[in-house]
């Protein structure tokens, strides 16, 4: 404070953001920062982000601060972390004068949602990867995601969703609704065109979109190792995009088991014969493989809907405590299967006369029942 008590005002900024030397500048608030000077670098926030006014203009560091250090916020989530809330709050201009009991408040919102080449920023990123809920609801963070959310996400969010809904019921009128393996005529030109649309407009755009987005995170190096060796693409940390992964490969399944396929050539010397017919003999045994993967496919679909809670923030925290208890029983069933595999051959190797436990898997099946109260 001393140091730039002296400064003009138009100068302040400056003294704290840019020193040269020569041809070599430095940054003394990133100076304080990376040498763990926090008190010093707390003080130079709190002076850059303070207003100031004189008779011609207002002085205010924060344009300066983000033009000079545009990754500031990403900075200060990997060294200081304690210094964030104090950024943010410099951030909040709150009026002293009260109107009806309220005040007025100006959040400076404009560097966290976009950057100096006018893209997107990353800040809402960064801040998400600390992990840290009490940064999460800051005013500010609240008042920038709802910005986002309801001046651009929320409208695609859910033109995206309303089309996966609708791809949805498509398919489950293809593999669901008719449940009859001989349909009507209709019903198999119904059941041929649903599964055309999912193919074409479901699987092949999901293609499409995962062998670009593959091809240029490999080619940019940004990946992550699965069990230590494989590398794969970083989006796919995300649960929805394996899920969607996940969906491609099963319409890929599908179409190489299509009965109706199978069916094309069949002729006319069975029951249920006729175009798009999927009841002949040839087809029998890819039906009930091709059933098991349409109700994987449609478990599918409902969990890229699952995105659809954040319209309620009781339903989001449902979903959240969900998730939680699914680990939770996983971890349960996984300590029940070391139990029950432990006392099957434990009792197998007793050589009791009793059929239920003759062997490790009748005694492993016995037990499970008794687990389950069956």
């Amino acid at each position: 404070r001393k140091a730039v008590s002296c400064a003009p005002r138009g100068w302040r900024a400056s003294w704290m953001l840019r020193v040269q030397a020569g041809k070599q500048s430095i940054s003394p608030l990133m100076w304080a920062i990376r040498t763990s000077a926090l008190d010093a670098a707390r003080a130079m926030l709190v002076d850059l982000l303070t207003i100031r006014a004189d008779r011609d203009r207002y002085y205010f560091g924060m344009d300066m601060l983000f033009d000079r250090h545009p990754d500031l916020v990403k900075t200060l989530t990997q060294i200081a972390p304690s210094l964030l809330p104090q950024l943010f709050d410099g951030l909040i201009w709150r009026s002293r004068a009260t109107e009806d009991g309220m005040r007025r408040v100006n959040y400076f919102v404009k560097h966290l949602i976009v950057d100096a080449s006018g893209n997107f920023s990353k800040t809402l990123e960064w801040i998400v990867e600390t992990g840290d809920p009490k940064i999460v609801v800051h005013p500010l963070i609240a008042v920038t995601t709802d910005t986002l959310w309801t001046g651009i996400a929320m409208r695609d969010f859910f033109i995206k969703k309303s089309w996966t809904v609708f791809c949805l019921a498509v398919f489950s009128t293809g593999v669901s609704i008719f449940e009859a393996e001989v349909n009507t005529e209709q019903e198999r030109y119904i059941i041929a065109a649903c599964r055309c649309f999912t193919y074409l407009l479901s699987m092949c755009p999901r293609i499409v979109s995962h062998a670009l987005r593959a091809v240029r995170a490999y080619g940019a190096s940004d990946t992550m190792q699965i069990l230590r060796c494989i590398p794969v693409p970083s989006y796919l940390k995300s649960g929805q995009e394996v899920a969607d992964l996940l969906l491609m490969l099963v319409l890929v399944a599908c179409l190489a088991l299509e009965p109706v396929l199978q069916c094309l050539g069949s002729g006319d010397g069975f029951e249920g014969s006729g175009l798009f017919t999927q009841a002949c003999p040839e087809a029998s045994t890819l039906r009930e493989i091709y059933a098991d993967f349409a109700l994987v496919a449609i478990f599918l679909f409902f969990m890229l809907l699952l995105d659809l809670a954040v319209f309620s923030t009781r339903v989001s925290a449902f979903v959240l405590i969900c998730f939680r208890v699914l680990f939770e029983a996983f971890l349960h069933f996984l300590a029940l299967s070391f139990v029950i595999a432990a006392f099957a051959c434990g009792i197998a190797a007793l050589r009791l006369d009793n059929e239920y436990f003759a062997s490790i898997p009748t005694a492993a099946r016995s037990l499970v029942k008794m687990s389950l109260l069956m």
